[in-house]
């Protein structure tokens, strides 16, 4: 059985929807269960920035997958307490060593589901 589906794609980050809820969090603040994930990708404004972190997210009342990938505004709420990844330092320009695959934020992820 598919963990994990692919539904939407922008330049830096990547949208999926888990098959099962997860409460997977490598924070104590993340508590609430959730079925759907952010990966993205930190861009600095000013000078390259080097991160991906993962980040749970739900649908805003009255909105559906559909809406996230017509790209309707306003469609998701992302809670930005990083549940998965590597915080890194923008002044250093972030660290190319702690990015990984998609798949690997989502097999930590779903590792209980």
């Amino acid at each position: 059985m598919e963990k994990y589906k692919l539904i939407h794609e922008t330049e830096k980050a990547r949208f999926y929807k888990l098959s099962k809820l997860s409460t997977y969090s490598e924070n104590e603040k993340q508590k609430k269960p959730y079925q759907y994930v952010l990966v993205s990708d930190a861009k600095g404004h000013i000078r390259e920035h080097i991160e991906r972190l993962a980040f749970s997210f739900e649908f805003t009342e009255d909105s559906v997958e559909n809406d996230l990938i017509n790209n309707k505004k306003g469609s998701i709420r992302v809670d930005y307490m990083h549940i998965c990844g590597y915080l890194t330092f923008m002044i250093h320009g972030g660290d190319i060593d702690s990015v990984y695959p998609d798949e690997w934020y989502l097999d930590k992820i779903t590792e209980e589901v």
